[in-house]
């Protein structure tokens, strides 16, 4: 937790008191339920674990960073003792967003379901998730080329439970990094 102008263990937990007696984590964090959830997503490859030519999958380990602003989370810094951010480890009462892969292999499920992450809370109603996932994705191989071939695998996150038009991913702020990634030696 970030504290600033002599914050305290008890302004955090009268704050997180207080969210949770008025929030509905239910309802999507917009005040005109009409409006779109702006979500910007980073994607931080880290490994590649496995690439199966004849099955056609790709399992690769990466850091997802999900940005969104909730309106139910804005809070004045001066009633907290100064306190300008929180970073909760249990954040199962605020809404988040359900992202799928949606190229998966197996079933298509929700990312960040039982994902061991935390939340941090920024008084102006910007919250930050940072899960670690393991993408197991499909993709199409040809190796007409073997050994010299070249092989494109991506990754089609969507997000799921919505409709189309509540929830848009920001195109222009999202981005997947490599500056994590370790290769693998050939």
């Amino acid at each position: 937790m970030a504290a600033t102008d002599g914050s305290n263990h008890d302004d955090a937990d009268r704050l997180l008191r207080d969210m949770r007696s008025k929030y509905n984590g239910d309802i999507r964090p917009v005040v005109y339920q009409s409006d779109v959830v702006n979500i910007t997503m980073a994607l931080y490859i880290v490994d590649v674990l496995e690439f199966d030519e004849l099955l056609e999958t790709l399992k690769t380990s990466a850091v997802i960073t999900l940005q969104w602003f909730d309106q139910g989370t804005h809070w004045k810094p001066q009633e907290y003792g100064g306190l300008t951010t929180i970073t909760l480890r249990h954040f199962k009462f605020l809404w988040t967003p359900t992202i799928t892969l949606i190229n998966a292999p197996e079933q298509m499920a929700n990312m960040f379901v039982v994902k061991e992450c935390v939340a941090v809370l920024l008084n102006d109603g910007q919250i930050i998730i940072t899960p670690a996932v393991l993408l197991h994705s499909s993709c199409k191989v040809d190796i007409t080329y073997y050994p010299f071939d070249t092989q494109t695998c991506g990754f089609i996150i969507y997000q799921l439970g919505d409709n189309l038009n509540d929830i848009e991913f920001d195109k222009e702020k999202s981005y997947m990094y490599m500056e994590f990634f370790t290769p693998t030696s050939a």
